[in-house]
């Protein structure tokens, strides 16, 4: 037993020591094993090891550190037995040799044959080994088996180890360049350098034949000059490959602001290496990769339109909206690719059916391609290219296709009217527009008499095959023998030039017939002189009135400008000559012109207007007309006088233009004078009775919203669409009202700063201001709203509150009239102040003639009776065309007629350029949209815009004519 525990004690404590020799052994040989590697860390820093040199010393440190662990794990095997561990016992606990002793006998096992009394010896040695047992196992272990050998190996691995700790933290760049050489011997890892490169980007995917920036920032050490080097494509290059590896190219880099630098690789084909040097330092390597499937970088069109359309080829990119064009339109496509292009496809989709056109290339390793197709079907394209090593591009390029149609053309007559009068003496101009969206080939005129068989006028035009036509043809009516009561009908007619419909003409069987239309029929009665002045004094009598006498004013200014031109040439001639030949025709040619002023003048006076302001001046344009005649007399007696001198020829020119300038100024005076004070009183007038039309125009909408008044919250759909009618009406009165009140400031603002107009401007700005706090236009819009709701009570009570509240303005209405009257009745200097009287006259006869009752508003019942109703008032004669001559109008534009209060310019085929300044360009552009619509072509559908544009532009033809 004692044997046994003494064996046990002691196996536990050569454990101890084995593993106590064990950790140090391990200590020390890590130690040894980072000597051995900050020794190559060292020496790399100083030779600049290969990645050979960097394994061998990785190897040499491990092999260092495990060959010492091996020796002294071996050393340690070989000192560890039982009798140096008994030994170290009886030295720890001062036992003299007990503990060795009781183990020798226990290795002896009882084998004591030398002893005289074995069986004692035997037992004595069992009390020795029981007592080196017990002696053993209260022996200090710790104290007999140390573990400060392996404590200071660990110290000394732990001082070693703090150098490059040390080192990491002072110069951690240099830590991590070695730390990378050393993890990764045989990676791409530069020495350390003071220069540190950062470069940007670190290795690119690109696609065939791009380009790329490269950007280096350099920190720590600046540098003076960098160099971009580029070598072939090569992730697993070794250490001793490097050396030998000749560079493609070698980019000078250039200096940016920050201390940044930059180079550019472009047309980049193939995959290359990269890395940045300076002449001490370099960066890694960094790899570019090429993409090789083939890449569409542009594509263009080429599409020609058919030859009949005129339309210019479009060349360029895809148009924003697609590709577009009538049937048969040829559209050829070329693409070009970031690589060389064995071929291409395009697929022409249209409503589930598919056609596939191939695209070639332009030349053998071209990187275009090129294809044609034709326009036959609505649809998409989507086209695609192919390289030469066989790879579909990814990427594909889809163009929706358009089918455009062409569309029939388009004609209207502006001039004449639907409905138009004319003198059997008038020459009217009959002005055409056509238009087409792609060219025109054929118009014509077709008019009859008295319903007669319609003739053609074949009208050609001012160039081959125009988009738009516009055309003016004279209808001289003095030469057709006409007579009132007779009706002329004409209607124009336009063909386009689409080949495509199929129809000869069977007089020119070359020709085809392309789609026509035609324009409405214009009617023009015939009626009598003295119906179509009534009719033009209904329309224009101030402007009648006025023209008369402008006219005269400057005939006159006319001949006063003659006269005092042919004055200072004769002054310029010698003053005791004889009239030469030249100045002798020029003074007859004066004598004539004055003749015919003068017999002019005596028409116009003759011809008066039923108007008393006329009337009273006519006489003095009369005596005008006299004395133009007694001038003319006398320069004929002097042109028949051979012995006249140039001296008394100008000194009687000289005589007779001082009183030509004094009846001139007589006219102003006392003719001018008054008109032009007639014509700044009466737009006031014509408010006056304006607002009286209106409040009679109120009080009969009021009185027929009285059959509604029970009805609210209606649900028959009849009462509702009466409804809806008289809600438009009550908004169009509203808005006559401010345009009325507008009208009237704006008319006040002409009057003269006079002190006889005075009261006229403050008696108008007072019924302005008192109308429009009134609250009329608000039980207006009370009314209106209440229609709008079908509510018949409320429509009725608003409307009917808005005509009382008018009605109480009549008097104050009234009172606007009476001071113009007293502002006519003022007098003026220079003339006499009688005509007040006359000019009041004359303000009632032109009320009356343009329809109104003095004071009461409008005549024949406007607003209530028959006819008064809202419809009825939408149409007047300001609809119908007016046709003739008048001697008080300006002759050469009375001699062509006119459609309007102002005379427009038709000399005939070759002049009608005041009618094409009209409508000078196309209301439609070449896409076909309505020019004068308001909004962008992007907000319309190609497929859609010209028939937009053509709805657009007869609705402006319709509301052009009421």
């Amino acid at each position: 037993m004692a044997h046994r525990l003494l064996t046990e004690v002691l196996l536990k404590l050569r454990r101890r020591k084995l593993w106590i020799e064990g950790g140090s052994a391990f200590g020390w040989g890590l130690a040894l094993g980072l000597v051995c590697l900050i020794l190559g860390i060292w020496m790399d820093l100083l030779f600049e090891f290969t990645p050979a040199l960097r394994i061998a010393t990785l190897i040499l440190a491990l092999a260092a550190c495990a060959v010492l662990i091996f020796v002294m794990l071996f050393k340690a095997t070989l000192q560890n037995h039982a009798r140096m561990i008994a030994a170290r016992l009886d030295n720890v606990a001062g036992t003299q040799g007990q503990i060795c002793s009781g183990l020798e006998l226990s290795l002896m096992n009882g084998s004591y044959s030398g002893s005289a009394n074995p069986e004692l010896t035997s037992a004595l040695a069992e009390i020795a080994v029981s007592r080196a047992a017990d002696l053993a196992a209260q022996a200090d272990c710790s104290r007999a088996i140390p573990v400060d050998p392996m404590k200071r190996s660990f110290l000394v691995f732990a001082g070693l180890l703090v150098i490059p700790i040390f080192f990491a933290l002072l110069l951690p760049q240099l830590a991590a360049t070695e730390w990378n050489r050393f993890v990764n011997p045989s990676g791409d890892h530069p020495p350390y350098s003071h220069i540190r490169f950062q470069v940007d980007p670190e290795g690119a995917q690109l696609v065939f034949g791009a380009g790329i920036d490269i950007h280096v920032t350099l920190q720590g050490t600046p540098a003076d000059d960098l160099e971009l080097v580029l070598e072939p494509y090569n992730t697993q290059v070794t250490y001793q490959e490097q050396s030998k590896i000749e560079p493609l190219d070698v980019l000078p880099m250039f200096a940016e602001s920050g201390n940044r630098w930059r180079a550019t690789i472009s047309d980049i084909r193939d995959p290359l290496t990269y890395y940045v040097r300076t002449r001490d330092a370099r960066s890694r390597r960094f790899h570019i990769e090429v993409i090789t499937v083939p890449k569409i970088v542009d594509v263009r069109v080429q599409v020609i339109a058919p030859r009949y359309t005129g339309l210019p080829d479009y060349e360029g990119p895809i148009p924003r909206d697609g590709l577009s064009g009538l049937p048969g339109t040829q559209v050829k496509v070329t693409l070009s690719s970031n690589r060389p292009l064995s071929g291409g496809k395009l697929n022409y989709l249209s409503k589930g059916e598919q056609q596939e056109f191939v695209l070639n290339p332009t030349e053998t390793g071209s990187e275009e391609v090129r294809g044609t197709f034709t326009i036959q079907k609505p649809g998409q394209i989507v086209l695609s290219v192919v390289d030469i090593a066989g790879q579909e591009s990814k990427d594909t390029v889809t163009a929706p296709v358009t089918l455009l149609l062409d569309e029939r053309p388009f004609v209207r007559l502006l001039q004449p009217q639907s409905l138009s009068l004319s003198t059997p003496t008038a020459r009217i101009p009959v002005v055409i527009s056509a238009e087409d969206d792609f060219g025109l080939s054929r118009l014509q005129l077709f008019r009859n008499l008295n319903n007669s068989r319609f003739l053609p006028l074949d009208i050609p035009f001012s160039e081959p095959s125009p988009v738009h036509a516009h055309e003016v043809v004279m209808l001289p009516l003095a030469e057709y023998g006409l007579e009132a009561g007779d009706e002329i009908r004409v209607f124009a007619r336009v063909e386009d030039n689409d080949p495509n419909t199929g129809v000869q003409d069977p007089a020119n069987p070359e020709r085809i017939i392309g789609k026509g239309s035609e324009s409405s029929v214009a009617v023009i009665r015939i009626i009598s002189q003295e119906e179509f002045e009534s009719m033009q004094r209904s329309r224009n009598g101030l402007q009648m009135l006025m023209s008369k006498y402008q006219q005269a004013r400057r005939r006159m200014e006319s001949l006063a400008e003659k006269m005092e031109t042919l004055q200072k040439k004769i002054e310029q001639l010698p003053a005791d000559s004889p009239l030469k030949k030249e100045a002798l025709k020029e003074l007859q040619e004066l004598t004539k012109s004055i003749a015919q002023e003068a017999e002019t003048l005596k028409k116009l006076a003759d011809s008066q207007l039923p108007y008393q302001l006329d009337q009273e001046l006519s006489p003095g344009l009369k005596k005008q007309a006299e004395a133009l005649k007694d001038m003319s007399e006398q320069l004929q007696r002097l042109t028949k006088n051979k012995e006249a001198t140039n001296k008394q020829t100008a000194e009687q020119l000289s005589a007779m233009l001082d009183s030509l300038k004094s009846q001139r100024e007589q006219l102003d005076s006392e003719m001018m004078a008054p008109l032009e004070t007639l014509s700044k009183i009466m737009p006031l007038m014509l408010d006056q009775s304006r607002f009286v039309q209106l409040y009679k125009q109120q009080r009969d909408l009021a009185s027929r919203l009285e059959s509604l008044k029970e009805k609210s919250d209606t649900d028959d759909p009849v009462l509702k669409a009466r409804m809806r009618d008289l809600e438009a009406e009550q908004n169009m009165i509203q808005e006559e009202l401010v345009q009325l009140l507008n009208d009237i400031e704006e008319h006040v603002e002409q009057l003269p700063l006079e002190p006889r107009f005075e009261e006229l401007r403050k008696s108008a700005l007072e019924f302005v201001s008192a109308v429009r706090v009134s609250g009329a236009a608000e039980a207006m819009t009370e009314a209106a709203q209440g229609l709008a709701k079908f509510s018949g009570t409320q429509g009725h009570s608003g409307a009917l509150k808005a005509a009382d509240i008018l009605q109480k303005f009549l008097s104050q209405c009234e009172g606007v009239g009476q001071a113009g009257q007293n502002a006519c009745r003022g007098g003026l200097p220079g003339f006499n102040p009688s005509l007040g009287d006359c000019i009041g006259q004359t303000i009632s006869q032109l009320l009356k003639e343009a329809g109104f009752r003095p004071g009461t508003g409008k005549g024949n019942g406007m607003g209530s009776g028959a006819g008064g109703g809202f419809s009825a008032r939408r149409s007047t004669m300001q609809n119908i065309g007016l046709y003739g001559e008048t001697p008080f109008m300006d002759q050469s534009a009375a001699h062509q007629g006119s459609s309007s209060d102002q005379a427009r310019e038709a000399p005939g085929r070759s002049g009608g350029q005041a009618f094409a300044r009209q409508e000078e360009r196309s209301s439609f552009n070449t896409s076909g949209a309505f020019q004068a619509s308001g909004t962008g072509e992007a907000a319309v559908p190609l497929k859609y815009r010209r028939k937009v544009g053509r709805y657009f532009q007869r609705i402006a033809d319709e509301v052009g004519e009421q």
